[in-house]
């Protein structure tokens, strides 16, 4: 099986320069009478004439006597790489305790709350007082300033917690909810210990690691997930005084707080990775990481728009904190992953981004499966999978962070020293970075001395050549300059 997620499609990977089958336009001239030659891009990828339009044939799922979908031990490597090949998504269960998926509820909630009430955030850097003032322009707009501030003077001066979100007072739960229409938190990465922790979590390592069949990965950095829920909420009753009752409750839906549905999408630049578009942007790493703004927002996104892969496969992954079922969660098209090459050939370019919307006529979208899973498990999906998640319908929270790995030759190493120094920044005070989490961070480089790419016996003849295709592509990806390291 080898490198279970290596691209099995012809043509991905090309490249060229953004200049290359540009069209000068006529020149113009400017203000200050300069002559002024715009180059313009040449037209989005267009079907040839009369190809023929296929149609993609769903996969189903197995679900187990618990409503789950089929998931896999942490030890069944075989398992797990096979049914991702197959589906383009793959369950994973215990990749963190239960002290651990505890502690990261927590600190879900103590950002939830400090959101809310438009506090200083909680989980920053070290450099805090210098970054405060730019970091407070990424809250949620629920969450800004002069709202809180009005609040403020309209409640009669009340304290912070008097105006925010409460954890145990579902009555305060509509005061400027930081989960946003999608169910996201916010505009910034997961910045408190425990985020930082799951990053680089042993166990989530050796997945990731698994399904990409290199050991020399780096950590991307993103944002949590938050919904409430909508159905038979216990609302406590409260007195002539706003006081609870002790004892008493209301239970209420609140279909008001349903977020978005069938938003369904690819965090990838499809027609690019397929070697379709005219004009691909470069492969070099786009990161903007000087600023703290613009670096979360790069680190969010990041290798979204990049197509070289070095014939890696690119995935996305999230850790659930809660058991998800009707509580909200991931949903995707199983299978897909094997069909988007072909509805890349006959659908016309509309975008260039590394986010590529799916219509709602499209037929995928009725297609989905509901990707249930138990609390500490692990789901990762392939980027050729169109996906999204689904509303929160029940009684119980949908907590989850989105984690992602990626093979290490994958970025750019003129902009890796910028990148690893933003990345440090973010960092809690007082945080210990294991010696794992200094190269999934990218603070030192992966040992070029190890066999990290080795497949295993158990992969065959066929992960031998996958493996030896794959590292024939890194050694070229690889700088002169790499063997001094």
């Amino acid at each position: 099986m080898g490198s279970t997620a290596s691209k099995q499609q012809e043509g991905q990977g090309s490249s060229s320069s953004p200049s290359e089958g540009m069209t000068p336009s006529a020149p113009s001239s400017n203000e200050n009478g300069q002559t002024i030659t715009r180059v313009e891009p040449p037209p989005k990828y267009q079907p040839p004439e009369g190809i023929e339009t296929k149609t993609f044939e769903p996969l189903e799922v197995e679900v187990d006597d618990e409503g789950f979908v089929k998931s896999f031990a942490l030890d069944d490597r075989e398992g797990y790489l096979k049914f991702f090949e197959e589906y383009g998504f793959v369950v994973v269960n215990g990749v963190l305790s239960e002290e651990e998926v505890e502690a990261s509820v927590n600190e879900i909630w103590q950002e939830v709350e400090a959101l809310s009430r438009d506090d200083e955030p909680i989980f920053r850097t070290s450099n805090d007082k210098k970054e405060t003032e730019g970091m407070s322009s990424m809250a949620p707009k629920s969450a800004s300033s002069s709202k809180n501030k009005k609040k403020e003077k309209d409640s009669g001066g009340k304290k912070a917690e008097e105006r925010g979100v409460t954890r145990d007072d579902p009555s305060t739960w509509d005061r400027d909810w930081p989960g946003g229409r999608l169910g996201i938190m916010g505009n910034d990465i997961a910045a408190g210990p425990m985020a930082w922790r799951n990053r680089i979590s042993p166990n989530l390592y050796k997945v990731f690691s698994d399904l990409l069949g290199t050991k020399k990965l780096i950590a991307s950095m993103d944002r949590l997930g938050i919904m409430r829920p909508t159905k038979n909420i216990r609302f406590p009753k409260k007195d002539k005084k706003g006081n609870p009752i002790e004892g008493e409750f209301e239970v209420c839906d609140k279909p008001e707080w349903l977020t978005q549905s069938q938003w369904y999408h690819w965090d990838l630049a499809i027609w690019t990775w397929f070697g379709l578009d005219p004009a691909p942007p470069s492969a070099a790493e786009l990161g903007r990481w000087g600023n703290p703004i613009e670096a979360a927002f790069s680190f969010i996104t990041e290798n979204n728009e990049n197509s070289d892969f070095k014939g890696f496969e690119k995935v996305q992954g999230l850790v659930a904190f809660v058991d998800s079922k009707d509580n909200g969660g991931f949903i995707t098209v199983p299978g897909y992953h094997k069909f988007l090459e072909t509805w890349a050939k006959q659908t016309p370019q509309f975008s260039r981004a590394g986010f590529v919307p799916c219509s709602k006529k499209d037929p995928l979208v009725n297609q989905g499966v509901k990707i249930t899973m138990r609390k500490g498990s692990l789901v990762v999906w392939s980027s050729r999978m169109p996906h999204c998640n689904y509303p929160n319908e029940g009684s119980d929270f949908r907590m989850v962070q989105y984690i992602k790995m990626f093979p290490e030759v994958v970025l750019d190493k003129d902009s890796m020293p910028k990148r690893a120094a933003a990345l440090r920044e973010r960092l809690p005070p007082g945080f210990e970075v294991t010696e794992l989490g200094e190269r999934l961070f990218g603070f030192k480089p992966w040992d070029d001395g190890e066999d990290a790419d080795a497949p295993s016996k158990a992969e065959g003849a066929e992960g031998e050549k996958k493996k030896k295709k794959n590292k024939e592509k890194v050694k070229d990806a690889q700088p002169q300059e790499r063997a001094k390291e």
